[in-house]
């Protein structure tokens, strides 16, 4: 009767999720959830369900640097702590994000000046696991975030010819994020919407310099096969897709990462990327020293990209806490 009523859950949630990704949407401006390439680490970021999976780190700090041009160079910083709570079978946590895109102007009447947009995240996290069949579990999960998002636009004639005045929206949204997880022995699979409520921010009188974060869904999976009691070999996808009419113009992000991991003191490995234009693939190492790990990854160009305009480098430092049981 147990895995029964799981089961039940399990489609509704999965119903919940699949409604919500198929649900239509307006125009206006639009950008991908900042990607790390190193997800595999970060998986809190996108999927609340991780939140009590101890195989993600108790706590981590990362890092994403680097340049688009010259003058342009945007710097993002992530941070979650979260545990497990096995007596109510639930995970807790929180996650913060900072996001500078130190991008310009290009069609305003401030046209080559500073944009000043920023975009700060901080949420609370939670997870309930369900096991399934005696051999598996399910968690479902939310987050519950404030959402701030700031331009400095300002006044300028819009293509109806009206002229725009600012009320640049300096304060907090709401953002709602929902995720589920499937979990047998070293096997991940999960789905989940960020943004489901689209949180929306108005920049100017007329409305037309409106910053909408449109409905994503996330799909990852990953599992460690042990080629002895000394190495093993993790293979990682994630897939990052817009929903409705935005995906139309927007084709999914496919980032295939493979892993090689000597115990759990170091591992080396390299991905491959799809629609993450200029970079095509990526570089990873990792070490664990005790509870600690540090780990990085450098982005690679595509072939017609010139390296000194484009550049992506990640460091990451986390820690282990509890035991995977």
């Amino acid at each position: 009767m147990k895995n029964k009523n799981t089961f039940q859950w399990l489609l509704a949630s999965m119903s919940l999720l699949l409604s919500l990704s198929a649900a239509a949407q307006t125009t206006t401006v639009q950008d991908r959830v900042v990607y790390m390439s190193e997800y595999y680490n970060n998986m809190l970021m996108y999927n609340p369900a991780y939140t009590g999976d101890l195989s993600q780190a108790n706590v981590g700090f990362s890092n994403r640097f680097g340049k688009e041009t010259a003058d342009i160079k945007p710097l993002t910083f992530n941070f979650f702590a979260h545990t497990k709570s096995a007596d109510i079978n639930s995970g807790f946590g929180i996650k913060a994000h900072y996001h500078k895109f130190d991008d310009k102007f290009i069609n305003q009447g401030n046209a080559g000046e500073e944009t000043g947009k920023r975009i700060i995240e901080i949420g609370g996290l939670y997870s309930y696991e369900m096991p399934l069949f005696e051999i598996a579990s399910v968690n479902i999960a939310t987050n519950v975030s404030a959402l701030h998002y700031q331009s400095r636009s300002r006044s300028f004639s819009n293509p109806t010819g009206t002229t725009s005045q600012v009320q640049n929206e300096r304060f907090f949204k709401m953002n709602i994020d929902l995720g589920l997880l499937f979990k047998m022995k070293d096997f991940r699979f999960g789905m989940s919407v960020v943004n489901s409520n689209e949180p929306q921010f108005v920049f100017t009188s007329s409305g037309f310099d409106t910053k909408i974060f449109r409905r994503q869904v996330f799909l990852n999976t990953s599992y460690k096969f042990g080629i002895n009691n000394t190495f093993y070999i993790e293979p990682n996808i994630m897939m990052h897709s817009y929903t409705g009419t935005t995906a139309r113009s927007l084709k999914p992000l496919l980032d295939f990462t493979l892993l090689l991991r000597y115990k759990k003191h170091f591992y080396a490995g390299t991905s491959y990327k799809l629609n993450n234009a200029p970079y095509k693939m990526a570089l990873m190492l990792g070490g664990r020293f005790n509870n600690a790990q540090v780990s990085a990854a450098y982005n690679v160009l595509g072939k017609k990209y010139d390296t000194s305009n484009y550049s992506r480098m990640e460091v990451m430092l986390a820690f282990y806490l509890q035991s995977e049981e």
